[in-house]
């Protein structure tokens, strides 16, 4: 009897053991149910440059999805606070884009334990990306400087297929008056114009970027079946001995120089710079170019058709009788960083060049800007914050004032 129940007691034991593995095993091989991560990713910029776009998406992602600043800017310096809900995993991959479109990116990162601190080390070389925005605001001014009255103007957005409604209704843009074309909740900034004047000749105008430039009609834009007879160019070399920072060719019909054909261009002293010109009524033509030292040569009624011409000392201030050279110090007070400044003198029919180039006014900070040869001191000045938002001053005296921009000022 005991010996039965030995073997009883060993075989149950036994097979309590297989059926306790065989338990285990089973539920082992049950799915796992995933814990759902829920947190948050902080992304600091340190670039340098205001972020425009930042996207989140889980580690090995086919798609970067929505860009989670929307219509917000992540200015250099600042903070910006991303929720993450629901995911499988901590780890994510981070996309940063700034002001001009470089890229930044962070991958395999782990939140629970890391924030992301963008400086410029992180930008991947190569890449390059076209801000959006997701709408454009902002304005064009349109000088007329064609010698013509306009009765129709057209300003379409270079994704529309057709010029749309006359912007001038029942007025008139005056030769030698300006115009002001608002423009509101477009994809981008880039616009085609065209305007028909008196006599019925058209003049159209191409991918003028809204954001940064405004538009001075001339008789060079005519549409060549309308007019102009001379198309041909100028060959203007630099004997002065010192390079020429600016270069302007305008047509003798012309109230002002238009802008200036070197664009970001040098013209070293003892080179040559060739301008095309094309569709004009005549082939007489004015030059102005001005020099590292800000000092100017004017030629007046060059045959462009006969002659090329050559710059040299004795056409330093020919034609330029202005007596005030000077600067205006303009001052940021508005509490918005501005993006685009003009400084026009008051006889000047257009705005000119943004004088800041690539640089941004800071609220806060102030931007000095020489003033040379003008025939007085006083001037106009236009500025457009990063909202789009313009500030406009008319009848400065630089020669005793500077400005301090506030929202007081603003249009």
């Amino acid at each position: 009897m005991q010996d039965m129940n030995s073997y009883l007691s060993r075989n149950l034991g036994q097979s309590l053991s297989i059926w306790v593995m065989t338990f285990a095993l089973l539920l082992a091989m049950q799915p796992q149910i995933a814990q759902a991560f829920d947190g948050q990713i902080n992304i600091r910029n340190n670039t340098g440059y205001d972020i425009y776009s930042a996207f989140v998406s889980p580690d090995g992602s086919n798609g970067w999805g929505e860009d989670v600043l929307g219509n917000g800017v992540l200015e250099d310096g600042e903070q910006f606070s991303v929720e993450l809900n629901g995911y499988d995993s901590s780890v994510f991959d981070v996309k940063l884009v700034d002001e001009d479109g470089d890229v930044y990116l962070f991958e395999n990162v782990d939140v629970l334990f890391e924030d992301i601190v963008a400086n410029i080390d992180h930008l991947e070389p190569g890449l390059n990306e076209s801000i959006s925005t997701g709408s454009f605001e902002g304005y064009i001014d349109v000088t007329n400087d064609t010698g013509y009255d306009i009765y129709y103007l057209y300003v379409s957005h270079e994704d529309s297929s057709s010029w749309g409604e006359d912007v001038l209704g029942s007025e008139i843009l005056p030769s030698g008056e300006s115009f002001w074309v608002d423009l509101d909740n477009y994809p981008s900034s880039i616009f085609n114009v065209r305007a028909q004047d008196v006599d019925g000749d058209t003049y159209t105008v191409n991918s003028i970027d809204a954001a940064t430039q405004d538009l001075t009609l001339t008789l060079g834009h005519l549409d060549g079946a309308t007019g102009g007879n001379f198309s041909g160019y100028i060959d203007v070399t630099n004997d002065t001995g010192y390079d020429i920072y600016y270069l302007y060719v305008s047509h003798e019909d012309s109230s002002s120089w238009g802008e200036d054909v070197l664009g970001s261009e040098i013209l070293p002293s003892g080179e040559s710079f060739w301008v095309d010109l094309d569709n004009y009524p005549s082939s007489i033509f004015n030059v102005r170019a001005q020099d590292v030292d800000g000092d100017t040569y004017t030629v007046n009624s060059i045959d462009a058709a006969t002659q090329d011409l050559t710059l040299t000392l004795a056409h330093l201030g020919d034609g330029a009788d202005g007596d005030f050279s000077g600067y205006i110090d303009v001052t940021n007070s508005t509490g918005y960083d501005i993006y685009y400044l003009y400084v026009s003198h008051e006889d000047s029919s257009g705005w000119g060049e943004d004088v800041l180039g690539s640089e941004i006014l800071r609220s806060g900070d102030s931007f000095w800007v020489d003033l040379d040869n003008y025939p007085s001191s006083i001037f106009d000045v236009k500025a457009e914050d990063e909202d789009g938002d313009t500030y406009t001053i008319f009848g400065i005296d630089a020669s005793i004032d500077d400005l301090t921009l506030t929202l007081s000022d603003l249009d």
